[in-house]
C-alpha cells in the first residue's frame, strides 16, 4: 500500500508541476502529458499445463508521461488489471477429486493446493484462475515518428484477490497459493490515430515465480524441460488511451509536426524592412 500511495501522490503532483511551469514561463509546460487508459487482456499462466490466452480480463488506469527530449519519454502508470488462466474447452467434468474425510480435515490452504494439483494433472478438466492486481508500471518510451511510440519497462503488481473455479463456480479467495507481489516485464507499441487518442498493444510477462508453497511440487513443472520454472503470468493487452492534453511539445515546439502545422517562412526583407520582390 505504501508503494501505491507513493505512485498516486506522484501522479497527482504532475499537473501541479505543469501549472507551475506555465506560471514561471519556463517553456516546459508541455513536457508532462496525463491520460486515461482502458482495454482488454488475454491471459494465461505458464506452468499450469493449460496453454493459450483463453482467460479474458480487463485493465484500466491513469498515466503521466514526462517528455525528456524530442525522442525519449518516461511514463508512470497506476491501474487495475485482471490476470489468470483457463482451460480451453468447457468440458463436462468426468473425474472428481476425493473429498472424503482426509479432505475435510485439511486447512483451507491445503484444500486449495490439493484441488489445484488434481486438476493440473488433468488439463482437459474444468479449471480457471482469476487474479486481480493493482499494477504500477514504469516505462521508457521511444518516439519513432509522430504516431508510433515503442516502449519497454517493468511493473510492480500487488495481488488484490485470487480465486479458482474447479467446475462449481469461483470459490472463496485462495490462501497462500500465489505471492502477493508480481514483478512483470513490459514490451509494447502505441499507435496514435487522433489528436488525443491512441491504441496500445502490450506483452507482459512475470519475471519471477508467482506461486508460493501452497501449489505443491507441480509449480516446478517447467524445470523438467529446461525452461523458466514455476508459475508465470503471461499477458497480451490492447488498450485505448485518451490524453488530457494535445500532442507533446518540447521547449514550446510541437514534436513531429505535420506539414500543415508548419507556418510558411517569413519573406526576406531589404534594408528598409520592405519585402523583396
Amino acid at each position: 500500500m505504501r508503494l501505491l500511495t507513493a505512485f498516486l501522490l506522484l501522479l497527482l503532483t504532475f499537473p501541479a508541476a505543469a501549472q507551475k511551469a506555465r506560471t514561471e514561463g519556463s517553456g516546459n509546460a508541455g513536457r508532462i502529458r496525463n491520460g486515461l487508459y482502458f482495454g482488454g487482456v488475454g491471459a494465461q499462466i505458464d506452468g499450469d499445463q493449460m496453454s493459450g490466452y483463453h482467460k479474458a480480463g480487463i485493465t484500466g488506469g491513469l498515466s503521466s508521461t514526462v517528455q525528456l527530449n524530442s525522442r525519449w519519454n518516461v511514463r508512470l502508470e497506476v491501474g487495475y488489471i485482471q490476470k489468470g488462466s483457463r482451460n480451453r474447452p468447457d468440458t463436462t467434468i468426468t473425474q472428481f477429486p476425493d473429498l472424503g474425510a482426509n479432505f475435510q480435515s485439511m486447512t483451507s490452504a491445503q484444500q486449495q493446493a490439493y484441488l489445484a494439483q488434481f486438476y493440473q494433472q488433468q488439463p482437459r478438466q474444468w479449471l480457471r484462475y482469476r487474479l486481480n492486481y493493482v499494477q504500477l508500471p514504469v516505462l521508457v518510451e521511444y518516439r519513432g515518428s509522430e504516431k508510433v511510440t515503442a516502449y519497454a519497462g517493468v511493473s510492480f503488481d500487488r495481488l488484490l484477490r485470487a480465486t479458482a473455479d474447479y467446475g462449481y463456480g469461483y470459490g472463496p479467495p485462495l490462501g497462500s497459493q500465489f505471492r502477493q507481489t508480481d514483478i512483470m516485464g513490459h514490451l509494447g507499441v502505441e499507435l496514435g490515430f487522433a489528436r488525443r487518442w491512441s491504441a496500445t498493444m502490450r506483452l507482459m510477462y512475470s519475471l519471477r515465480d508467482i506461486s508460493s508453497d501452497g501449489l505443491g511440487p507441480d509449480r516446478y513443472y517447467f524445470f523438467a524441460t529446461g525452461r523458466l520454472g514455476g508459475f508465470r503470468n503471461n499477458l497480451l493487452s490492447t488498450t485505448l488511451r485518451y490524453y488530457l492534453s494535445d500532442r507533446p511539445t518540447f521547449k514550446g515546439q510541437a514534436l513531429f509536426r505535420r506539414a500543415s502545422d508548419r507556418s510558411a517562412p517569413a519573406p526576406e526583407s531589404d534594408a528598409d524592412g520592405e519585402p523583396m520582390n
